[in-house]
């Protein structure tokens, strides 16, 4: 073959073998074309996406598994090819502990979701056609699964980690290794929204929104991304075992250093948390543990299904793991039977049976008046505890966030600005002692219930809105030896009764006993107002009725009784004839007479006189004349004024009305009598009294001058209450000489030269604040001046530099003081912190 042969073969072999890599050419970019894939990120700021996979679904039921990729990058970058067009849903899978499980601490999210606790979102259809080449197709995770398997939402934590908290975990003479940081809003370990791995330096990073949290270190010995057996742990603000978990609280954008966590617990081998040091199993002792004790009770939250509510109880205040729970019925009703020991009590609420923890879910406490910020008390079982009953009011619930929220029960008491008029039947509360100061978030009542003459450990109290309690919410209650008890309830204003279960049989029936609040005895029933985080005290309320045969009330009449209704007697004889001992109990000016009998139960009444009262006029007018060293007393109830010594003695009917205020000697009176018209009488005389204002002029507040020589009301004079000062001898009426508008609660000094009195602006009538007018150098001068409304000043009765008066504040007042120094300068000073109102020195 010659050369030039050669040169043309190796020609045409050039040539083919450009066509065919051409035709290649074409072939490959026609498939490029047409490739489909996806790309984008999975957004879970602050945690760790190293096992972390994104699977592709052909229905949004998420049941046909199309394709999976894992993710090509630690920060969260996927791509994914897809072979053929279509509609597709996209879901993202955090393995965080890498177990091939989806298990606890696992977090997932899908494609369009971005609050798993909306149910109106759904996942987002990603519709592919060939050559299609999407990016950013982001995924954020909105859920995780806590230690029970469910799937809670993550609301806005995982799109909004606005702040940061950051600390050291340490291990005193151990080197932190395979540590995790979570983050619960709850107490108890159930609600688990961030977590974070802690470095080989035991340093973290937690981001995370603004809120209130609880954190724990674990130190996962064996990789199972939970708190189990054989583990070490260390929660924040404990730094020794058997103290309660501290919260952290982080604003918006705030970063928080510092807060580190010293591991000082471990999980036995029976799964219960023990101190970080060698043991040989747990701690209880064996002996005990077969000996147990049943605690039942009932879980209250007002016009909620308890169906989904769950009591656990702890070992250790840590609550770290319950020792043991029992699921409640529909009415909250639950039991549990618990081995000798200390134990806190909890009870969870998952309000719409959705299986996680989600908006409107609740939590209370035994003990605790609020979950959010109260520890639970202890409950202490032992060989003395027998039907042990407890009750847990849910007190906390999850907000949208997954942050935990104090229960702000509604308060039907009306705004104490609005009403200056005090009515019979309001409680006013100046302070609480400090036996009834349970906590600045309890909310309830407090007081004694006593049975003369029985002893008993329990009771039933029913609030309601209505005298004849037609709809009623009940607690049972249980009472220490002297009858004292402390209910936690809703806020609002109520009518409260007792009924004690006389013969134990768990129904109302014959031979119960039964009383009413502020009945006293054959009175009305008086209202209790509670104040939204406050215990009400002394609502103490005596057993006076019981239920006959037929569920008719009966009243009982005992010597206390008498002693209440109508004071000491006047004349008591003995008579110990047969074995019996009997007591009657004469009262001259009423007219009555009591026998009793001495009974192992206490005193029965075994006869009742009625006569006309015995009272002549001599003894009638050393009654009336006759002073107490110590002063006198007046009041009001049931729209009479009464008279009683300072040392509860000599009690007198005056007059009739309401609302008295007397000269500074006690010879003159004001009263409002039952029509609405101002009287002035003299209570040691015969003297019918004299009209000062009548009702058709519209006059109230009266203040009486403490000579008795003049009066000062109010009164609506051209569409204004002005102030009205007007002589008693010859009648003459001045208005008060000052600017304001609306004048209110005038009242004098000790030595009649100065009225005080709350006066407000014609924009703004509930906007008062404390002036006073000096009679002598006819001027005004301001006292208070305050964005809230001051009304109802009262000046010291023996000295001008002290003033008090009302300064309302949401649904209730305060009590102030203002004190004036030698140069007359004056400073205010809060008095009360519970409410108050109507002061007088």
């Amino acid at each position: 073959m010659n050369n030039s042969f050669k040169f043309i073969i190796l020609c045409l072999c050039l040539l083919l073998m450009i066509f065919i890599q051409a035709a290649n050419s074409q072939e490959g970019d026609q498939a490029g074309k047409d490739e489909i894939w996806l790309s984008g990120y999975v957004r879970w700021q602050g945690n760790e996406l190293a096992h972390t996979s994104v699977e592709v679904f052909t229905d949004p039921q998420f049941k046909n598994l199309y394709a999976r990729a894992l993710l090509l990058k630690p920060d969260g970058e996927y791509v994914i090819s897809i072979e053929e067009p279509g509609t597709y849903y996209l879901v993202a899978f955090v393995d965080y502990n890498d177990n091939k499980l989806f298990d606890n601490g696992d977090a997932m999210g899908i494609y369009g979701v971005t609050d798993w606790a909306d149910p109106a979102q759904k996942p987002k259809p990603i519709k592919l056609e060939k050559g299609l080449k999407l990016t950013d197709i982001d995924i954020p995770i909105t859920a995780v699964v806590d230690s029970h398997g469910r799937v809670n939402s993550l609301s806005n934590i995982s799109s909004k980690p606005n702040a940061k908290i950051s600390g050291k975990v340490i291990w005193i003479d151990n080197k932190v290794s395979g540590a995790i940081i979570f983050a619960y809003t709850d107490p108890t370990w159930n609600n688990r929204v961030g977590q974070a791995i802690v470095g080989e330096d035991g340093r973290y990073e937690l981001n995370i929104p603004a809120g209130r949290y609880y954190l724990i270190a674990v130190i996962d010995e064996n990789k199972t991304n939970l708190l189990d057996s054989g583990d070490k742990f260390g929660i924040w603000g404990m730094t020794k075992f058997g103290a309660f978990p501290k919260p952290i609280k982080v604003e918006e954008n705030q970063r928080i250093g510092d807060r580190n966590i010293l591991i000082i617990g471990q999980m036995g081998i029976s799964g219960k948390a023990l101190p970080l040091k060698p043991v040989s199993g747990d701690t209880q002792k064996t002996e005990t543990a077969a000996i147990k004790a049943d605690v039942s009770g009932r879980i209250l939250w007002q016009g909620r299904n308890m169906k989904s509510a769950v009591v656990q109880a702890y070992g250790d205040p840590s609550m770290t793991v319950a020792t043991a729970q029992a699921r409640a019925d529909d009415k909250g009703a639950f039991k549990l039977s618990l081995p000798y020991g200390e134990y806190y009590i909890v009870a969870t609420v998952d309000a719409d049976g959705d299986g996680k923890y989600s908006t409107g879910d609740g939590i209370g406490s035994y003990g605790s008046a609020n979950a959010v910020e109260e520890t639970p008390k202890k409950l202490v079982i032992n060989k003395d505890s027998k039907n042990i009953h407890i009750e847990l009011l849910i007190t906390a619930e999850f907000d949208k966030s997954g942050q935990l929220s104090p229960i702000s029960y509604a308060s039907k008491s009306k705004n104490v600005a609005d009403s200056p008029e005090p009515k019979i039947g309001e409680i006013n509360i100046d302070a609480l002692n400090e036996e009834n100061e349970i906590s600045s978030f309890a909310q309830g009542i407090s007081g004694k219930i006593v049975w003369e003459g029985h002893e008993i450990s329990e009771a039933i109290l029913t609030l309601s809105s209505d005298p004849e309690f037609k709809e009623a919410i009940s607690f049972s209650l249980e009472l220490d030896e002297n009858g004292k008890y402390n209910c936690l309830t809703p806020a609002g204003d109520y009518y409260i009764m007792a009924i004690v279960d006389h013969n134990s049989n768990n129904q109302v029936d014959s031979g119960d006993g039964i009383g009413i609040y502020g009945t006293g005895y054959w009175a009305e029933p008086q209202r209790v107002t509670i104040i939204e985080g406050y215990i009400t005290p002394h609502i103490n309320i005596n057993i006076n009725s019981v239920f006959g045969t037929d569920g008719e009330i009966i009243q009982m009449q005992t010597p206390s009784v008498a002693r209440f209704r109508y004071g000491d007697p006047d004349k008591i004889t003995m008579d110990n004839a047969d074995g019996r001992e009997i007591q009657e109990w004469w009262y001259w000016e009423k007219g009555v007479s009591f026998a009793f009998e001495k009974k192992d139960t206490g005193w029965n009444l075994i006869k009742t006189d009625e006569f006309p009262p015995m009272l002549d006029s001599s003894k009638k007018d050393v009654l009336a004349t006759e002073k107490s060293p110590d002063g006198i007393i007046y009041y009001t109830f049931d729209r009479n004024i009464w008279a009683i010594d300072s040392d509860g003695r000599n009690r007198r009917w005056v007059s009739q009305g309401t609302h008295p205020t007397n000269s500074a000697d006690g010879s003159k009176m004001l009263i409002t009598d039952i029509n609405g018209n101002i009287f002035l009488i003299e209570p040691r005389s015969e003297n019918p009294g004299k009209l000062i204002v009548s009702r058709r002029q519209f006059g109230f507040q009266p203040a009486i001058s403490s000579n008795g020589n003049a009066v000062a009301f109010t009164q609506q004079i051209n569409n204004y209450r002005q102030i009205v000062l007007k002589n008693i001898e010859t009648n003459e009426e001045n208005v008060l000489p000052v600017d304001s508008m609306e004048t209110h609660y005038p009242n004098w000094s000790f030595d009649d030269t100065l009225i005080a009195y709350s006066a407000s602006p014609e924009t703004d009538k509930y906007n008062r604040d404390i002036y006073y007018y000096d009679l002598i150098n006819k001027r005004v001068e301001r006292l208070s001046m305050s964005p809230l409304d001051d009304f109802n000043p009262v000046w010291s009765p023996n000295d001008n530099k002290f003033l008090v008066y009302c300064r309302a504040e949401d649904k209730h007042s305060q009590i102030w003081i203002v004190s004036f120094d030698s140069e007359g300068k004056f400073v205010e000073r809060q008095l009360t912190k519970y409410g108050g109102k109507n002061p007088a020195w």
